[in-house]
């Protein structure tokens, strides 16, 4: 999807949390935000500048999708980001979206060695089974 088209915003909730999200949808009774990150504020001992840092909202590798809905009761206010910060935002979510892709594959990858390990276990035991075989001068057929 293209960035500028993306509807990502700034959004604090009633908790005092600061996260940005984009909103999928939302109605008078609730928000649905998917790719929520929550901003974490710290400051730069160097410059005394204040820097921000984007953290996913949701537990990857618990949550299935990273969406959800908010009851807007829950919700102080939502509002427009820079620019700057949504192309962060968008950079981070890619970010994570490939972290968790090459997590994946690298579960498969695994899944398939030990797979192949246990394989290669049954062909050992055959094979032994077969020498023992052969070593009773019983007949193999």
């Amino acid at each position: 999807m293209d960035k500028q088209k993306r509807n990502v915003k700034f959004i604090k909730l009633n908790n005092g949390e600061d996260l940005i999200a984009e909103i999928e949808d939302s109605n008078e009774s609730q928000f649905v935000f998917k790719n929520p990150m929550k901003i974490i504020v710290d400051t730069d001992l160097e410059t005394s500048k204040q820097i921000i840092f984007l953290h996913p909202w949701l537990p990857s590798g618990v949550v299935q999708v990273n969406s959800i809905n908010l009851p807007s009761n829950v919700i102080f206010l939502t509002t427009e980001v820079l620019d700057d910060v949504r192309e962060y935002y968008i950079n981070m979510v890619s970010e994570v979206e490939m972290s968790e892709m090459i997590k994946k594959k690298q579960k498969r990858k695994k899944k398939k060695i030990v797979t192949s390990e246990s394989l290669e276990t049954d062909n050992v035991l055959d094979f032994s089974k077969l020498i023992d075989r052969i070593k009773k001068n019983r007949p193999i057929h």
